[in-house]
């Protein structure tokens, strides 16, 4: 068990630092594109992902979840993993291809054509990745992996930037994009010396395992992106860039901590699912974690939205502040979401989500229909909604189903977020409007009271909860082992 945790620790830090630095990059570049490119041209992209990444979402088969969630892999398993990612995603770029022209005819902009179909490239470009990269991930051993990545977003970075300066229209953005899925794609293969060859030996266990991460890939992106699809459909591409771009920038924080934690957890998990009260330990550890990070988080960015707007993306971009108002909210939710899919992934319970998810979509369709004609805030309350109805079902259905805990995460999720909506409306009793970036790191002691007044909370009930005593001792010892080591060297 400790071997598992050091490991995992280290695997999550490696991963968390790596999602910093790329998405600092990323930061920092949506900063300087968003200056030099308009809310039209974020339109025009937001339209052209929805097709491509649509496309990209139906070639995914889940290979590299089925080799970390399976116990012992061999070359057939990997070369078939790699063998059907080859074969899905050229199927799925022809059959794109064909009906690109059918969709943008019913969008009614048939001069998306070109650039959409340079775009679908990422397809064919991210098929050739070395499935050694999932071993990475297995065995929590990461370190070849973060480098290759940074040097890759790195250079993405600069290229993108160039382009935009020079150029300034949309297809910065596109080329940036088929850089992004190559240079990882390439560099899987000077990190691990594994190559690959064709081969479906072990196809059916794959797709026994497989189908569900499969329609799951599909009805999970819909359920993503069904409000871009409505207003795509419904609205001018400097409302869609609008909204896109600040649902973009509201879930920020959750690309930079959660999506690189994903696997992280999913292998953690699976490794101590045998041992029910490891099991709840770690995943009670890890909610707490995540909510922790994030509901402050999103507390601060709700009450100083227009400034954020402001100093982030510029001017031009502040008739979209509701939006992010409301968006950044749904960011409270996502601990619960991560958590219960990865405690449910590591029994193998894919199967159900598709079905949760499916329902997610009537229900999300129902709700947009429901606000067409209305402006484009009313889409975004439709985002929250659906997002925390989703939430309540899919946690208490897994309750029933695998016997996920409830009670703590839940408990945790609403004392955290009532102590950042406090701290919020004691350190920001109205709305700031015109504040520079100084002024906002002088707004930190929210963060500091908040966190003294989780910790207080924590150490006076450590005693009734195992968790928090947990936390409470490991961290004590932690602390103590820290000052002894430095009396030592003194």
């Amino acid at each position: 068990m400790i071997s598992i945790a050091k490991k995992s620790v280290i695997s999550a830090v490696t991963m968390l630092a790596l999602s910093f630095l790329q998405r600092g990059l990323g930061f920092i570049s949506t900063v300087i594109l968003a200056r030099l490119l308009t809310p039209e041209d974020y339109g025009i992209i937001a339209i052209i992902y929805l097709v491509v990444f649509l496309a990209d979402a139906l070639s995914n088969l889940g290979g590299a979840q089925y080799i970390i969630h399976k116990a012992k892999i061999d070359d057939d398993d990997l070369n078939t993993a790699w063998t059907i990612n080859i074969i899905l995603k050229s199927t799925f770029y022809l059959i794109a291809a064909l009906a690109i022209p059918f969709i943008l005819h019913f969008l009614e902009m048939p001069d998306l054509l070109i650039p959409m179909l340079v775009t679908l490239l990422i397809l064919p470009i991210s098929s050739i990745t070395n499935p050694g990269e999932y071993l990475f991930h297995k065995n929590l051993e990461l370190r070849s992996f973060f480098w290759m990545n940074l040097i890759a977003r790195v250079s993405v970075f600069i290229i993108t930037v160039i382009l935009a300066y020079v150029y300034k229209n949309y297809w910065a953005l596109i080329f940036g994009t088929l850089f992004s899925y190559l240079l990882p794609a390439l560099g899987t293969y000077f990190i691990h010396d594994y190559r690959p060859r064709l081969s479906l030996i072990r196809f059916n266990q794959q797709w026994r395992f497989s189908k569900w991460v499969f329609y799951n890939s599909f009805i999970g992106y819909i359920k993503a992106q069904i409000d871009v699809m409505f207003i795509s459909k419904f609205f001018q591409p400097a409302d869609i860039g609008g909204y896109n771009m600040m649902k973009n920038l509201a879930r920020m924080p959750d690309r930079i901590i959660i999506s690189p934690l994903a696997s992280t957890f999913l292998s953690t998990y699976s490794k101590v699912k045998h041992d029910r009260d490891k099991l709840n330990k770690v995943a009670n550890v890890s909610v707490l974690a995540l909510c922790s990070l994030l509901c402050p988080l999103a507390v601060f960015f709700f009450f100083n939205s227009i400034a954020i707007t402001q100093i982030l993306l510029g001017e031009k971009w502040l008739e979209y502040t509701d939006v992010f108002r409301v968006l950044v909210l749904s960011l409270i939710l996502t601990p619960m979401a991560v958590f219960t899919k990865n405690y449910t992934m590591a029994f193998g319970s894919v199967k159900s989500f598709f079905y949760l998810d499916l329902f997610t979509v009537f229900v999300s369709c129902t709700v947009y229909l429901f606000v067409i004609g209305h402006s484009i805030i009313y889409f975004a309350i439709g985002y929250l909604f659906i997002s925390a109805l989703q939430t309540l079902i899919v946690l208490f259905y897994f309750k029933k189903e695998v016997g996920i805990p409830v009670l703590f995460p839940v408990t945790n999720l609403l004392v955290i977020v009532f102590l950042s909506f406090a701290c919020g409306w004691l350190f920001f009793n109205e709305k700031n409007t015109s504040v520079g970036i100084i002024d906002l790191i002088f707004l930190s002691p929210y963060f500091i009271f908040t966190y003294l007044l989780l910790a207080l909370f924590i150490i006076v009930f450590r005693r009734s909860n195992p968790t928090y005593e947990y936390l409470y001792e490991t961290i004590s010892t932690m602390l103590l082992d820290k000052i002894k080591t430095i009396k030592y060297r003194t």
